[in-house]
């Protein structure tokens, strides 16, 4: 499916925003060698993880308004694909505005500026959590029930792009992720690290994993993320992306127990979060019709496949 994708950015140039991050590198890694030119947009760090002509490092602050119009303005992408992330879910009066900053006001500078150029398709992933604890299947038809200050800011921003997109003909697509795994995917996230741990030859805690969640593998997200950027229904749309199903952290963890074969899972360890929905799981009719998309990579293959990117880095 990648080369057949890949064809309609042949010659064009592609803004990525949080283009060094988990879904940010995977998206500019699937892209290099096809697209015109590739512009990764940050403010990582660490080093630039990228060596190849076609991709060019852009260290920016969005917050900062006219240097991100100076910006846009000099690069002229096509297509841009905002998957940056501030994963922070910080009660309001702790460190909520900072949150809601740095996810809406954000966005609302990098729409401002692009809405300067003449842009194909804007394609911003929204999350889960913008359902909160509503029941599963989670449909987009659904009113939101955001919990945190991150989730109330990614549904504001969600709500914005679909009424631009009809007051002001803005051509943009919003992707609510499940949970997505995969290689180049941080610390702090249930897969890596127990995949890391294990590896190590380590003990990690995890709760009892009764919690049902929907995984998707990471190139199976960034097939949907680029095909949302080329169907034209898709414009000031909101799509759930996701495998539609849900399995059990504890039968997750196990499958990775069973693979790496060393290290030590403490079940119970840590506590479930007060709250938490203990079934999570999207309706994926939308992407099926509209996309005419649906993950290829199964749960065991999708494992397999990330645990060897860790062997490798380690």
């Amino acid at each position: 499916m990648n080369e057949e994708i890949n064809k309609y950015f042949k010659d064009s140039k592609i803004l990525v925003v949080g283009g060094t991050g988990f879904i940010g590198r995977n998206i500019v890694e699937s892209l290099k060698d096809d697209a015109g030119h590739i512009y990764a947009m940050h403010l990582s760090n660490s080093e630039f993880p990228f060596d190849h002509p076609n991709v060019s490092n852009i260290l920016h602050d969005l917050l900062l308004e006219t240097d991100t119009k100076k910006i846009i303005r000099k690069i002229a992408p096509d297509y841009v694909f905002n998957v940056s992330g501030y994963i922070n879910h910080s009660p309001f009066f702790k460190q909520g505005f900072d949150v809601i900053k740095n996810q809406y006001f954000t966005t609302l500078n990098l729409i401002n500026a692009l809405n300067e150029i003449n842009i194909e398709r804007y394609v911003h992933t929204g999350s889960s959590d913008e359902y909160g604890n509503l029941k599963s299947p989670q449909s987009e038809s659904l009113r939101e029930s955001p919990r945190t200050p991150y989730s109330a800011s990614k549904v504001a921003i969600s709500h914005t792009l679909e009424a631009i997109s009809k007051s002001d003909d803005f051509p943009a697509t919003i992707l609510k992720l499940f949970i997505v795994y995969g290689p180049y995917q941080g610390k702090g996230r249930l897969i890596p690290d127990v995949i890391k741990a294990l590896l190590a030859d380590e003990e990690i805690s995890i709760s009892s994993g009764q919690q049902k969640r929907d995984f998707c593998y990471v190139k199976d997200v960034v097939d949907a993320i680029k095909l949302s950027a080329i169907k034209k229904n898709a414009i000031g749309k909101s799509i759930n992306i996701g495998s539609g199903r849900s399995i059990a952290v504890i039968d997750i963890v196990k499958k990775i127990e069973s693979k790496v074969g060393t290290g030590k899972v403490i079940y119970g360890g840590k506590e479930i979060r007060e709250h938490e929905n203990l079934d999570l799981f999207p309706d994926t009719t939308l992407a099926k019709k509209i996309l005419e998309w649906q993950p290829s990579t199964d749960i065991d293959m999708g494992i397999d496949l990330t645990i060897q990117h860790y062997k490798k880095e380690s």
